[in-house]
């Protein structure tokens, strides 16, 4: 997947033998109001990308994603295309018995086989919230 956030997904199932991997923090996206600058040099100021906004090929590079799950838009640059991507396919040829939790609240990981739900939610709903005696 390339990035650390796919190789944890990896470990929590296959290695540690977790058969519940919840997602936070991982969204392979940016937001919506993120500056163009930004997103252009994927965060690091001294790779920026020379693409016109009017660039017929822009919306392919740069496509702006509707996630359902928590009702919001993030904007894909091509190094997130890929993140998103290969993370889905490897989601998807998991075993059954393996369930990807997104509690990230946004981002582009959405989709077969990745069930949403926001992480407070899911710390009462699994009883995580009560403090130890």
């Amino acid at each position: 997947g390339g990035n650390v956030g796919t190789a944890a997904w990896f470990v929590a199932w296959k290695i540690l033998k977790c058969n519940i991997v919840v997602l936070i923090g991982i969204n392979h996206g940016w937001t919506e109001f993120t500056p163009w600058e930004k997103i252009m040099s994927h965060g690091n100021s001294s790779s920026n990308i020379n693409m016109n906004k009017d660039d017929p090929n822009f919306e392919k590079y740069f496509p702006t994603v509707y996630n359902p799950d928590f009702d919001c838009k993030c904007i894909l640059d091509p190094v997130f295309q890929y993140y998103s991507n290969a993370l889905k396919e490897f989601i998807a040829r998991s075993p059954e018995s393996v369930t990807t939790i997104n509690a990230t609240e946004g981002g582009s990981i959405f989709g077969p086989r990745i069930n949403s739900i926001k992480f407070d939610r899911f710390l009462k709903k699994n009883n995580f919230n009560e403090t130890p005696n």
